[in-house]
């Protein structure tokens, strides 16, 4: 998943940027589209974030009634989905093998999804907080943001952000890279708060705090991308 992240971070980035400065164009769309048929062929909950950002930009749209723009942009996004998933479809309809590209590519996250019992259901409660402040810190930095932010729809974004976030992660099993992609969130910390409430003279010192603060975070990161597929093959006895 992680080799995909300059692509979804350059989607998050634009969609950030779209709804700051209410500037809705069609190339950030045609990125968006490549972005969302990158994830299908990976990991369609990836697109996660940049979902909630277009669900916000469509809200403003309607809120214009600029419904235009809206047609034209779903237009836009099909088709740049479709350039990424198109050449795949066709592959393996090639091969005699399109009803297992359809169940594999989409059917399958609904299944997924739907047969998978909760893991807070199943977690004691020193656990879930343990899961909680050890993999999901990127997802509750979004406070900080939702305070700083200098317009409405910025802060409607950032209480969005969280919360399908937490649905997803706290529905089905619970893996550590699950919530990888929130780490784009990082990034938003940072810059509202470098940008915000901290003075020029303490920036480094604040900032040096936060490196160390995520050095030690990201070790469970590490963990799950060095020993949890170990893990996995010890106690199933092989990959999926």
């Amino acid at each position: 998943d992680e080799f995909f992240f300059p692509v979804l971070f350059s989607s998050f980035y634009l969609a950030i940027k779209s709804i700051r400065e209410e500037e809705y164009k069609i190339p950030y769309v045609i990125l968006y589209g490549i972005t969302a048929g990158i994830c299908l062929m990976t990991r369609a909950t990836n697109f996660l974030p940049i979902a909630v950002c277009i669900l916000v930009i469509i809200v403003l749209l309607v809120m214009k009634k600029d419904y235009k723009n809206i047609f034209i942009s779903g237009l836009v996004f099909i088709g740049s989905m479709l350039v990424v998933v198109a050449p795949f479809a066709i592959y393996f309809a090639a091969k005699g093998l399109f009803g297992e590209f359809i169940n594999g590519s989409f059917l399958y996250n609904f299944k997924y999804l739907t047969n998978s019992t909760p893991w807070v259901l199943e977690k004691n409660s020193l656990e879930t907080i343990n899961n909680f402040i050890l993999c999901y810190f990127c997802v509750f930095l979004m406070v900080f943001p939702i305070t700083l932010a200098e317009t409405a729809r910025e802060r409607v974004l950032y209480i969005l952000l969280p919360a399908f976030e937490l649905a997803l992660f706290c529905y089905g099993i619970f893996f550590y890279h699950y919530p990888m992609i929130a780490l784009f969130q990082v990034a938003l910390f940072v810059a509202y708060t470098y940008k915000g409430i901290i003075k020029k003279k303490t920036r480094i010192f604040t900032m040096l705090a936060f490196v160390i603060v995520m050095c030690y975070f990201s070790r469970f990161e590490l963990y799950a991308f060095l020993y949890t597929p170990f893990e996995y093959v010890e106690e199933y006895g092989y990959f999926t």
